[in-house]
């Protein structure tokens, strides 16, 4: 507690003059923050898995989460969105900011609007399991203002948004009867991630990165279908093309995609997984496989297990120059840098110096002024 409250200090007296707006997606005035007191960013996601007891309601997973005014302005109106988009029991809860909310069923909601009860308030957002699941909630900040009598509530901005996943029990293990493996042969674990920035030719479409990953049915069992499930997380130009296992897609958006079901033409299979750039940028993809059985006439596919995940990151052009500002090295400016300078002044350590943004040696108050500088004067994410 004694570091939340130096921290809360800190951002009181740096950033109270700063009208901050992070990106023109979510205003941060108001922001999301954890029981170390750290700021979250805009779209962060947030898993826990802690179960404790509560005399009342039994057992209960606590987010910890909290919002901070960074604003100073202490006029101003919230409220939250909240959806429910998976909840395998129980019941989920949040009280805030006066007001408390129960739900218990997939859906859209919402709280009242209401102000903080100080500067930093928990929003007492929790899941009540009555046994081993996953409850995940997407939560949305909105900032309004009041006016008239009666009184109504005028949008002012939309705030960052936070999404928390609460896990009860063990959670469940991909089905590994199918396995992605590279070009070496290596079975690829689930969830790993494979980085690919060789850019090669093809005589018909241009420049091509592969992924050169296939997939192997380890279980001996041919008469498995296979699908798979592809979200494209970044594509900054070209297109992203996969032919597997028996038809080819090829898409250029962002979105939630998934390919016709199939058997392997073998015990394994090029999954032909390839970006074509038209420029230099990156390409993220994640591939899911699900593993299905086929029943009936006509034909219908039942599932059978979901197969493991492997993310694609595909990359042409080289490393990014340094930026400014960027002092936790994730290639963009932040309030995680924020965070980072802020760390650095209350607990020292050698490589301090790579948060002296401004040059003069030392770690400070004015370095943190510096990073939210550039973060006001950019229009940094």
């Amino acid at each position: 507690m004694k570091m939340k409250k130096i921290f809360t200090f800190l951002c009181g007296m740096v950033l109270a003059a700063f009208p901050m707006v992070m990106h023109a997606e979510a205003d941060m005035s108001f922001v999301f923050i954890d029981e170390e007191g750290e700021v979250l960013e805009d779209g962060a996601t947030v898993v826990r898995n802690v179960v404790e007891n509560d005399e009342m309601s039994g057992e209960v997973i606590y987010s910890g989460i909290s919002v901070l005014n960074m604003s100073g302005e202490a006029s101003d109106f919230i409220k939250v969105y909240y959806d429910i988009e998976q909840i395998d029991n129980g019941s989920y809860q949040i009280c805030f900011p006066t007001s408390c909310n129960t739900k218990s069923e997939v859906g859209s909601y919402q709280t009242s609007p209401g102000q903080l009860m100080g500067d930093m308030q928990d929003i007492q957002s929790e899941w009540f399991p009555t046994a081993d699941g996953t409850c995940i909630v997407t939560l949305s900040l909105e900032i309004l203002t009041k006016t008239g009598f009666p009184p109504s509530y005028v949008h002012k901005a939309d705030g960052p948004t936070l999404t928390l996943k609460f896990v009860k029990g063990d959670a469940p293990q991909a089905d590994m009867s199918f396995v992605f493996i590279d070009e070496e042969g290596e079975v690829l674990e689930d969830g790993a991630t494979v980085v690919r920035d060789v850019v090669e030719h093809d005589e018909m479409s241009g420049e091509v990165i592969y992924s050169g990953i296939s997939v192997l049915n380890m279980s001996g069992e041919a008469s498995d279908f296979i699908k798979v499930y592809y979200d494209i997380e970044q594509i900054d130009n070209g297109s992203y093309q996969i032919c597997f296992p028996t038809s080819c897609n090829t898409k250029s958006e962002v979105g939630s995609y998934q390919t016709s079901p199939g058997q392997l033409m073998g015990d394994m299979q090029d999954i032909q997984s390839e970006w074509f750039p038209t420029a230099d940028g990156t390409c993220i993809v994640t591939l899911s496989l699900e593993i299905l059985t086929k029943a009936g006439f006509p034909p219908s596919y039942v599932h059978k297990a979901d197969g493991p995940t492997l993310t694609l990151k595909f990359v042409k052009g080289g490393a990014p120059a340094p930026v400014k500002g960027d002092v936790n090295g994730d290639g963009e400016v932040t309030v995680s840098d924020v965070n980072f300078v802020i760390g650095c002044i209350l607990s020292p350590r050698e490589d301090n110096l790579i948060a002296d943004v401004n040059g003069d040696g030392e770690v400070g108050i004015a370095d943190v002024n510096e990073v939210i500088s550039i973060i006001l004067n950019s229009g940094a994410h």
